[in-house]
């Protein structure tokens, strides 16, 4: 007589550490979603400078701004292509007056809206992650009896 093994432990250790992955990149995805979200409701548009840049990380570009007398930093791939842009030259940044280190140099709502796709694709893996995870803890009908 074969007794049949729960699956039920398996299922809950496995879910735990894939959803406790998917829930950290879900909290990293909000908070950066709040930021730009910021921008876009009471961002303020300002000229900067380039300060540095790093092509090989995806074209992104450094720059410098002042608000209020107070210089401020920030990064990110800018409009300006990486290997045209020189130290110095000029660029539109736009930052949250309320926090001037929240600063983007590409439109806010372009960005805002690979965030939203983020949020589709983790809800595609969380359903992907649940039909794994009962799949591979199945047992099959020949082990049930």
């Amino acid at each position: 007589m074969n007794k049949s093994i729960s699956p039920t432990p398996a299922r809950i250790v496995l879910s735990l550490l894939a959803f406790s992955f998917l829930g950290f990149w879900g909290l990293i995805n909000h908070s950066s979603y709040k930021k730009l979200n910021e921008l876009i409701e009471y961002g303020v548009s300002a000229p900067a400078k380039i300060t540095s840049k790093q092509c090989s990380n995806h074209g992104e570009l450094l720059y410098t701004f002042t608000v209020n007398g107070k210089a401020f930093g920030g990064s990110g791939t800018c409009i300006t292509p990486c290997e045209n842009a020189k130290f110095g030259d000029p660029i539109e940044i736009t930052y949250s007056p309320s926090s001037p280190h929240n600063s983007q140099c590409t439109a806010p709502e372009e960005k805002a809206e690979r965030i939203t796709t983020n949020y589709l694709l983790l809800l595609a893996l969380f359903v992907a992650t649940l039909i794994i995870i009962f799949r591979v803890t199945s047992i099959d009908a020949e082990q049930r009896l």
